[in-house]
């Protein structure tokens, strides 16, 4: 039986050849639920009405909102102000309030450097952002320029975005730079964005399908001048991680 069968009927239908909208509202009204207005103490053993039926208690000092929760006599109502709905809603809030989203940034635990033409800084410099500290890597005068693999380990939820924080120094306007995430479902490095700029930039990158980068715990990101380098230039990594969240309770 439907809700509109359920319910019933507080307005009689329009007379037949009147407007099509005043039939519209008046089944519209029929379908709201059973209400009951009092002016007692509580209208448990006072007030009739069948279950569902919403109460407005209009006595000055008294609990104003009610609910018919069973029987069709003047019995089982609750008061929504203290028993009841109120209780499964307060409690429901209170479970949100103790729920938080926490951020977790997973940083670099080892680095890796490839046909460069010399390096400087390790682990600690890339770990804190802002912090004035950076690891460079010289380019060199060869194919490729460099390449420098960045591994982040512990990383036990799925991340959701890369960032990173560097400088492409020296005069590189015509060099390319590719940053490379290795996806383990391809077996192959996946190049999410590129470096042609000398400006110092701070960037995140999201990582849809994320999953697929992550192995045993591990993702790694790579920085790969692949064409002939450039002995003037040279690159400085300043802040690399990956970004997750989670609920904690």
């Amino acid at each position: 039986m439907s809700i509109r069968q359920r319910q019933p009927t507080r307005i009689k239908s329009a007379p037949q050849g009147e407007r099509k909208w005043e039939h519209e509202v008046t089944d519209t009204l029929n379908t709201l639920p059973q209400q009951s207005a009092f002016s007692y103490d509580t209208p448990e053993g006072n007030v009739p009405a069948p279950p569902g039926t919403w109460g407005s208690n209009i006595k000055d000092g008294a609990t104003s909102m009610w609910v018919k929760a069973s029987g069709d006599t003047e019995t089982g109502w609750q008061s929504i102000a203290t028993t009841g709905v109120y209780d499964v809603v307060s409690d429901l809030s209170q479970r949100i309030a103790d729920r938080a989203i926490v951020e977790v940034y997973y940083t670099p635990s080892a680095v890796e450097f490839t046909t460069d033409d010399g390096n400087s800084g390790g682990i600690p410099e890339v770990t804190y952002w802002l912090d004035g500290e950076f690891i460079q890597v010289e380019e060199k005068a060869a194919t490729p320029g460099f390449t420098t693999t960045f591994t982040i380990s512990d990383v036990t939820l799925t991340p959701d975005s890369l960032f990173l924080a560097y400088k492409y120094g020296g005069t590189p306007s015509n060099h390319e730079v590719d940053i490379d995430i290795y996806d383990y479902d391809d077996e192959a490095w996946k190049t999410v964005t590129m470096v042609t700029s000398s400006n110092t930039v701070a960037q995140s990158l999201p990582l849809p399908d994320a999953a697929r980068f992550v192995q045993n715990d591990q993702l790694q990101v790579r920085f790969n001048h692949a064409d002939n380098g450039n002995a003037s230039h040279y690159m400085r990594y300043e802040y690399i991680s990956v970004h997750a969240e989670t609920l904690v309770v």
